[in-house]
């Protein structure tokens, strides 16, 4: 699975930095100096300016929590601002020689992947090979990479090393979740069907909603199993969260083999909506503090539907 991070990665390295200026703060009104500095840097726009205050960042606080975001926001600025992949990889080969905190080098494994993955596979795949050499014990690297592999059906050896390094790692049920489906598609992608339902079964047992990327892989195995009854049901679970392709897809062809009427059809659309209509209703109230200080209140009206924009500048 994507999780943690794109597991995990959407999760936790696209909004790293708020992640983890968050990260043991959210009941405390003050803040640290490190913090603090910290901020203010991320606002710079200057790349150049902004890679020299946060190399000094690193300098001053040795000590810091937030040491892996400043090296995470230097590789970022090379890479993303100044369009220097060249410059990024020597960084980031430096600091994984220099460097012993596992999140850092964690970060930097990450940032050599994401670079080469498209252009230079075969670097790539090397970085890959030394991440799992490593005993770096960072779930949701190795899970990235695995499942990036995944995806593109290539290197499934090392790509089912990483995973199951992974799953070691976990440090939750959503991470032990996400990364079984992880090494669940690996299987599926291996054509060894068995294990795949075998995985992807155990990671939707494991958490209390599925994701909707565990449910498709869920289904797909079931299908390649033999099991279309329950494929159709999985395939139906995940429209109820959502209008996904590939859950249409399979649910309209499993139709066509039990011959499903237009009347049949007609109500199976008409539960699928009953039940997206109530759970939109079932929603709880929820309090987080805000960035800014204070607090933030979500308090569901009888009848309104809202959309939460969590990354927002409003």
């Amino acid at each position: 699975m994507r999780s943690g991070l794109w597991i995990l990665l959407t999760v936790i390295l696209a909004g790293i930095l708020v992640g983890s200026l968050l990260k043991g703060r959210l009941g405390q009104p003050e803040e640290t100096d490190d913090l603090t500095d910290l901020r203010e840097i991320a606002s710079i726009e200057e790349p150049e300016t902004k890679i020299a205050e946060l190399e000094r960042f690193i300098a001053d606080y040795r000590e810091s929590e937030y040491r892996p975001d400043a090296y995470y926001m230097i590789s970022g600025a090379m890479l993303n601002d100044l369009g220097d992949t060249t410059g990024m990889i020597a960084f980031a080969e430096k600091t994984l020689e220099e460097e012993s905190d596992p999140e850092t080098r964690a970060l930097m494994y990450y940032r050599l992947y994401r670079a080469t993955a498209e252009t230079q596979p075969d670097e790539a795949y090397l970085y890959a090979n030394r991440l799992a050499e490593s005993d770096l014990g960072v779930g949701w690297v190795y899970n990235y990479i695995a499942y990036n592999y995944a995806e593109r059906g290539k290197r499934l050896g090392i790509a089912l090393k990483l995973s199951e390094q992974a799953i070691l790692y976990a440090e939750s049920a959503d991470d032990s979740s996400s990364y079984l489906d992880t090494r669940g598609w690996l299987y599926y992608q291996m054509k060894e069907y068995a294990k795949a339902l075998a995985d992807l079964e155990k990671a939707a047992r494991m958490v209390p909603e599925p994701s909707d990327e565990i449910l498709g892989h869920l289904g797909q195995a079931q299908l390649k199993s033999g099991r279309p009854d329950e494929a159709f049901e999985t395939f139906r679970a995940l429209l109820v969260m959502g209008e996904y392709p590939l859950a249409r897809e399979n649910i309209h062809a499993l139709m066509e083999r039990k011959d499903y009427t237009a009347a049949d059809r007609k109500a199976f659309e008409e539960g699928v909506w009953a039940e997206r209509y109530t759970r939109a209703l079932t929603v709880e109230p929820f309090t987080l503090p805000a960035l800014h200080g204070g607090d933030y209140a979500y308090r569901p009206g009888a009848s309104a539907v809202s959309i939460i924009n969590f990354f927002g500048p409003t």
